[in-house]
């Protein structure tokens, strides 16, 4: 199955839905345009894995990787730098998902992994200030798992301790991955609050059997009731992850998805 992630679909939350007559000739153009469908139609690794998985070793140490990490911030000191941050704790299994997740409600857990998370970021900054080296952080994307699995008094933690890298206020962007399932309007609002300027919704396909199939029920109604036009300003990108092969899906809900 081959997943398209972070296409940045732009939203038409808040705006009537396409006719069935446009999502046939959508449908129609989706047959049509083969080129555009093998183009993603072969197997990769996610963006945030990197490197991949198949460059892992067992032998590679901390050590190694410190080393790794000075010679090229040494040859390449205003290299922009993107971190990512994987939440892996989700509230909920989707039965399509490959990611590496850890399906857990237990909040004395997933406070330790967060307090662990903060530490590990400490550790980093003290490495680049013991190398005088001044990271030009420009990106960070909060990955998962669930990152809004997390409470905003967790991911302000996080941040405070990413401060220590970077003045979060100034990066070009800080983004989120979001299940529309654990959120509300106030939730979007604190995470645009702490600097949050791009929200990534699992969207995967609007299909109500599709979404009973795959364990993911989250009605169109739901995404709109969040994306008002006002909450939606507070961000400079909302983007929906779309996924196509899923069991009960056709072109034709795919099309009235897009």
């Amino acid at each position: 199955m081959a997943a398209v992630t972070d296409t940045r679909v732009t939203s038409s939350v808040g705006a009537p839905k396409q006719p069935h007559a446009q999502a046939r000739q959508m449908s129609n153009r989706l047959r049509a345009d083969n080129q555009s469908i093998a183009l993603f139609n072969e197997a990769g690794p996610y963006y945030t894995s990197y490197p991949v998985l198949g460059q892992w070793r067992e032998d590679t140490t901390g050590e190694a990787y410190a080393n790794e990490l000075r010679e090229f911030l040494t040859g390449t000191p205003d290299a922009p730098l993107h971190l990512y941050l994987h939440i892996p704790y989700c509230a909920k299994l989707c039965w399509y998902c490959l990611c590496n997740i850890l399906i857990s409600n237990n909040e004395e857990r997933i406070q330790k992994f967060v307090d662990q998370l903060v530490v590990e970021i400490h550790q980093l900054a003290k490495f680049f200030e013991i190398n005088g080296i001044v990271p030009n952080f420009r990106e960070l994307h909060f990955g998962g798992g669930t990152p809004s699995h997390l409470k905003q008094n967790q991911i302000r933690q996080i941040l405070d301790a990413v401060g220590t890298l970077t003045d979060v206020l100034k990066l070009d962007e800080l983004a989120m991955e979001v299940d529309p399932r654990t959120v509300d309007r106030s939730d979007l609002e604190q995470y645009a609050d702490l600097g949050v300027n791009r929200i990534s919704f699992g969207i995967q396909d609007f299909d109500a059997r599709v979404q009973e199939t795959i364990n993911r029920v989250q009605p169109y109604e739901m995404i709109e009731s969040l994306l008002l036009p006002e909450t939606r300003a507070r961000f400079s990108s909302v983007n929906f992850d779309l996924l196509y092969g899923l069991p009960n899906q056709t072109l034709e809900t795919l099309a009235e998805t897009v």
